[in-house]
């Protein structure tokens, strides 16, 4: 059997082949890894390059405890220069065989950790793995200010093959409106939207829970590569399809804790694989045309973006992601167009709030209401201040209060349980008639005594009406 990378137990480890002490001394070092509380991708990384590296071995007729500098060096024109396989079924497609340079240098890295665990297990005296030169010319024989300090620990590491340093390759606006556009389900668009809006990665979009999405704040909490958290906030096109998402798709019941789901088949409601994805973009690559749109391309774009709006450089380049959300306008605007209709919008509304709502002057103007309303009522100094910044942060959240009023009543009710203070601004919004009235919102919540609405008549006939009066002001709805 050959020698392949199986996970058992959850443990990722080596297995077939010859089962010698080559693969034991791996495993070990595997577990060795697993015990440290590395991720499990990165175990899983380090098996399948320390595979490639056995693979080597068993060529060349080696085992570890004889491997020299000599053969580290033959491995790394091994991999530049390939021996063809009469066997093999996979055509490659690039012009250039063998590995590039940036796959030869983590593999050599694996190694190096290898035979570091070896010699200090014993069972070398001493790492082949040449240390790469970092700079030319002479170097001081001392540190400190007078060299007066030894030369210190030798620094290890490094790369032993010179790769190109390359910008982050983004993807055109045009391309990721083509790909959206032939996405056929709210939760593959949600997805792209959560790359190109959010700069997630496969992975972490993988690992998205539903725990993490907050819709009322509109953002998510993210667990990145080493462990590190971060709170990512996303337009509002990402929430609408994941709304639509989660109503009509994901399969009812599901207890799955991850956000995005397998749709059909056996293995329907179970989480989304990594297989799953790689093999959403390759068939929507071939269908859209869009021939450059990768999962993390998408990040890169995102990064870009945020680049390009202004963003501190050195705060975007953050390999865990940007901590803050920056000035998404300039990515937003191009991917509205041409989708088809797909990718859902707030429908302009005829309402007058509309207008009211998306105007910043008009938010303003609102405010200034809303305050002089507070006072009217009686309320002291400190409650009309945290009141009306209470509303100021609503309004930031949700620009649009008519398109706001209609989605459905569980999600506006959501939205204001993790905003309480919203709950008199839209009291204020409905019962001065700056919003149609919903009877089933204002029954969900009893108004406090500054919004203490009371029913002044009420008719019997088909036609009637209900008055409501609220500090001095009548509004019939």
């Amino acid at each position: 059997m050959q020698l392949q990378v199986i996970r058992t137990d959850g443990q990722v480890r080596l297995f077939g082949g010859s089962e010698g002490q080559d693969v034991e001394a791996v495993n070990r070092f595997l577990a060795h890894l697993t015990a440290r509380a590395f991720s499990p991708l990165t175990v899983r990384a380090y098996a399948f390059d320390l595979l490639n590296f056995l693979r080597f071995c068993a060529c060349r007729a080696l085992v570890l405890n004889c491997v020299s500098v000599v053969d580290l060096f033959d491995y790394i024109d091994w991999q530049a220069n390939p021996a063809k396989d009469a066997n093999r079924r996979v055509v490659p497609m690039r012009r250039q065989p063998g590995a590039a340079p940036a796959t030869v240098n983590r593999r050599i890295a694996a190694v190096r950790g290898l035979f570091e665990y070896l010699v200090m297990t014993g069972l070398r005296a001493d790492s082949p793995v040449p240390a790469a030169r970092r700079s030319s010319g002479l170097r001081a024989s001392g540190r400190g200010l007078l060299g007066h300090l030894g030369p210190g620990r030798p620094r290890g590491g490094g790369r032993l093959v010179r790769q190109p340093r390359r910008l982050p390759e983004a993807v055109e606006p045009e391309q990721v409106s083509a790909f959206l556009a032939d996405l056929a389900t709210a939760r593959d668009r949600a997805i792209v939207l959560l790359m190109v809006l959010g700069g997630l990665r496969a992975g972490e979009v993988r690992s998205l829970r539903l725990a993490d999405v907050d819709f009322g704040l509109r953002r998510i909490r993210v667990l990145g590569k080493g462990g590190k958290e971060r709170v990512v906030p996303v337009d509002l096109a990402f929430f609408a399809e994941l709304g639509a998402y989660l109503r009509e798709e994901r399969p009812a019941g599901c207890r799955t804790a991850e956000c995005f789901v397998v749709l059909r088949g056996v293995t329907a409601g179970g989480p989304l694989t990594e297989a799953g994805l790689r093999s959403l973009f390759r068939t929507h690559r071939a269908s859209s045309g869009a021939t450059r749109v990768r999962a993390h391309r998408l990040r890169h774009t995102y990064g870009t973006e945020l680049a390009s709006a202004g963003m501190d450089l050195p705060r975007a380049a953050r390999p865990d992601g940007p901590r803050l959300p920056g000035d998404h306008r300039r990515l937003r605007a191009p991917l509205a167009s041409d989708t088809g209709g797909r990718v859902r919008r707030s429908p302009g509304s005829e309402h007058p709030m509309s207008a009211l709502a998306l105007g910043r002057d008009h938010r303003e103007d609102l405010l200034e209401v809303y305050a002089a309303h507070c006072e009217a009522v009686g309320l002291r100094r400190e409650s009309c201040k945290d009141r009306v910044a209470a509303a100021a942060t609503f309004l930031a959240d949700h620009h649009d209060l008519a398109a706001w009023m209609r989605q459905p009543l569980p999600i506006r009710l959501a939205d204001l349980k993790r905003c309480p203070l919203g709950w008199p601004l839209v009291g204020f919004v409905l019962l001065t008639g700056r919003a149609r009235a919903d009877f089933d919102l204002l029954a969900a919540k009893h108004a406090g005594r500054s919004f203490a609405p009371a029913v002044v008549n009420r008719t019997g006939s088909p036609g009637g009406c209900v008055v409501y009066a609220t500090s001095g002001v009548g509004v019939t709805v």
